[in-house]
């Protein structure tokens, strides 16, 4: 039991493709059997146990605490069981009087039933390839069905084969410009074709949002819909409307790490700094080493822009955040010191709304510390940023701002203070 519950979502153990995976899986499949049928309200218990080895608590304590039996009391309970071949079962009788005013029904031909199944191999790893092959039947026989072309179209979006994913959602939209995943993965397709934020491509931008907000509108409850759209008004400056955008789609998926990781970032872009933090430490103790590592960087860059006192990163993770991140995080100031150098004090107006371009990094020029000036040529126009204190910028893809960059690609959040000026807010290399 005690190794059972050990084993994480990264584990070799539950990864590997073997006999041994297929073991894993039928003792957990006992076990849940088992909690269910005899243990219900002491497993409730123990999964809100804050299992933390590296504090003390450990599996097996938290086993005891829980059920009143040690580890290996409990294996042996669980081989009972087992060999009792007595497994409780039950009826549940629906309700006599349903409303069926909210479902809609349709006949679901032989063609549309291989294309659920195909998606099914679609979302699995190992039956990939044999997917595609059931879509391009399915459409052999019948060219106009939206689930095998939405399900292709998909299917080549994960080998970022554009052209041909793009005109499968195209075929798919032409014969039901209502069905909301479609929508969604062609909003996913443009965003992963033109890169993150899509530069200044306000066009693109404007098209995205349209087909996520009618994604939504036809669907309230998808939240991949809202992760989405959420990042789409970061790209536009609309943090307001990307943090109560993102706050949906963790209510609607409350266990994705990566949504909770998002809100954080959200959080720290609106300047609250207490909520970012508190969503940041429970991810640094997560199961997942690769977001709990950007977890913690992300911990240590807001502590750092509000003067708040670092936190230890955990034993064992590496810090490996890249600008592939789910939303541009960007920066809030902390408040300022009494005295400035008098042109950093100039930029400090009321910034209004973020705005966010890309561009070629010409210099950093560090000429009073901590203070420093970008300069950054984006097309045939030079600007430039001001960070009052570069240690506290936010950056994407490196530990801090050098002052030593040249020459590098470049997406910047700022907000602008006059023609071609602006203070920084956040910086990713690209």
């Amino acid at each position: 039991m005690a190794d059972l519950f050990r084993v994480q979502r990264d584990s070799s153990t539950y990864n590997e493709r073997s006999d041994h995976r297929s073991l894993f899986y039928a003792q957990s499949w006992l076990v849940v059997h088992y909690l269910y049928d005899k243990q219900l309200t002491r497993m409730l218990d123990f999964f809100e146990m804050a299992v933390d080895e590296d504090e003390g608590v450990s599996v097996e304590d938290a086993i005891q605490r829980a059920f009143g039996l040690s580890a290996s009391d409990f294996d042996k309970v669980l081989h009972q069981y087992l060999n009792s071949g007595r497994f409780a079962s039950y009826s549940v009788p629906t309700q006599p009087l349903i409303d069926s005013s909210g479902f809609i029904a349709k006949p679901l031909t032989s063609l549309d039933a291989t294309a659920v199944l195909a998606n099914i191999d679609l979302h699995s790893p190992d039956y990939h390839d044999k997917a595609m092959e059931e879509f391009l039947e399915v459409l052999q026989a019948q060219p106009d069905n939206v689930a095998a072309l939405r399900g292709l179209g998909y299917g080549y979006l994960q080998k970022k084969d554009f052209t041909h994913a793009e005109e499968c959602f195209r075929k798919a939209v032409v014969h039901d410009s209502e069905d909301p995943r479609t929508l969604y993965y062609s909003a996913l397709m443009i965003e992963m074709r033109e890169g993150p934020g899509l530069g200044n491509d306000r066009q693109e931008l404007e098209v995205i949002q349209k087909r996520l907000e009618k994604a939504v509108a036809l669907d309230p409850e998808f939240a991949d819909a809202y992760c989405r759209l959420a990042f789409t008004y970061v790209s536009q400056g609309k943090a307001d409307q990307a943090l109560n955008t993102m706050v949906k789609a963790v209510t609607l998926n409350p266990r994705s790490l990566a949504y909770t990781l998002n809100l954080a970032q959200l959080y720290a872009l609106n300047q609250r700094f207490d909520r970012a933090m508190a969503l940041l430490r429970p991810l640094i103790k997560t199961g997942d080493s690769g977001f709990a590592a950007q977890a913690a960087q992300m911990l240590a860059q807001v502590q750092r822009a509000t003067g708040a006192p670092a936190s230890g990163t955990p034993a064992g993770v590496r810090s490996t955040l890249t600008g592939e991140q789910e939303l541009i995080l960007r920066e809030t100031r902390a408040p300022s010191a009494p005295e400035e150098d008098s042109v950093v004090a100039a930029s400090r107006k009321d910034p209004g709304q973020a705005s966010f371009l890309k561009g070629r990094l010409v210099t950093v020029d560090c000429w009073t510390k901590p203070a420093a000036l970008l300069m950054v040529i984006v097309g045939d126009k030079t600007w430039r940023f001001y960070a009052r204190d570069g240690t506290r910028v936010i950056v994407i893809g490196a530990d801090n701002l050098s002052c030593d960059w040249a020459n590098r690609k470049v997406a910047i959040n700022y907000r602008q203070t006059g023609e071609a000026t602006g203070d920084i807010v956040s910086l990713e290399l690209e």
